[in-house]
């Protein structure tokens, strides 16, 4: 019987393992690191996997966010200025003073 350790099922929950230690239905990539990070990872006892994907996530996030940021750049400019007084009146109007 293959027991995962509880940091692992924390990231993937009930996930279905295989009996060679990983997730069934995830597919497998090679990662290429310099044999020096290789060794540093392996003498710290770190989750490789995990920790490439959570690279992987962050990644993706930033490129998420990229795309947002380009977005919201090709709007309009505000053609009118607000004041805070407008802002405190329209509070107000909402929320009672």
């Amino acid at each position: 019987m293959n027991v995962q350790p509880q940091r692992t099922q924390q990231f993937f929950g009930a996930a279905s393992w295989s009996r060679w230690g990983y997730i069934v239905g995830m597919p497998k990539v090679n990662v290429y690191v310099p044999d020096e990070m290789y060794a540093e990872l392996r003498r710290r006892d770190l989750p490789i996997s995990q920790i490439a994907q959570r690279a992987f996530s962050t990644e993706l996030a930033k490129a998420s966010n990229a795309e947002w940021i380009a977005r919201a750049r090709k709007r309009p400019l505000r053609r009118t200025a607000i004041t805070t007084e407008d802002l405190m009146s329209a509070a107000r109007d909402d929320f009672g003073s």
